[in-house]
């Protein structure tokens, strides 16, 4: 559709839009991805991939069409291909913008089963303090199956993650 428009603009000169519109396109590609966080993440995706536009339209596009078989190869390209290149600058430069806006990930703790028993026995503790002998048997019995998970190689759970055991029947 602007392309289009464009046409229709009178008192046109190729020579001058030439020489401006490599600046053109940067300033209107770089303000498109800035405003839409959506559209950037899709041309942040495509890294580091080269870009161009499948055209033979001069200077945005390659010089193939879609169609064309050697589309693929960018060594058979015929042009400058000018809206591929300000797609890869405005990209490199989301890339870095996004790397020094980033917080480096901070470490997480992931409790280890001695640490699920020792919260456990804490939490038997105080239960068995409260109540009947009846919480301190569940604490036991919830202990002595977690050991034996642990220990127990031919437990299907157990053996999915330390590859000891080929097959197992549940």
């Amino acid at each position: 559709m602007m392309k289009e428009r464009a046409k229709q603009i009178t008192g046109y000169s190729k020579s001058a839009w030439l020489a401006k519109c490599e600046e053109v396109a940067y300033i209107a590609t770089k303000a498109k991805y800035d405003e839409n966080p959506l559209y950037a993440d899709v041309l942040l995706s495509t890294y580091p991939k080269l870009l161009g536009e499948a055209s033979t339209e001069q200077p945005w596009g390659c010089g193939l069409t879609l169609r064309h078989p050697d589309i693929g190869n960018p060594r058979k390209w015929k042009a400058q291909g000018l809206l591929g290149e300000t797609l890869q600058v405005v990209r490199q430069e989301l890339y870095e913008k996004r790397a020094r806006s980033m917080v480096p990930p901070q470490p997480v703790n992931v409790p280890t089963f001695d640490d699920l028993r020792a919260d456990n026995q804490e939490a038997s503790m105080e239960e068995s303090s409260s109540s009947e002998e009846d919480s301190s048997d569940y604490s036991e019995a919830t202990n002595e199956a977690i050991n034996e998970a642990t220990n127990d190689a031919t437990n299907p759970k157990v053996a999915a993650t330390t590859g000891q055991v080929e097959e197992t029947e549940i």
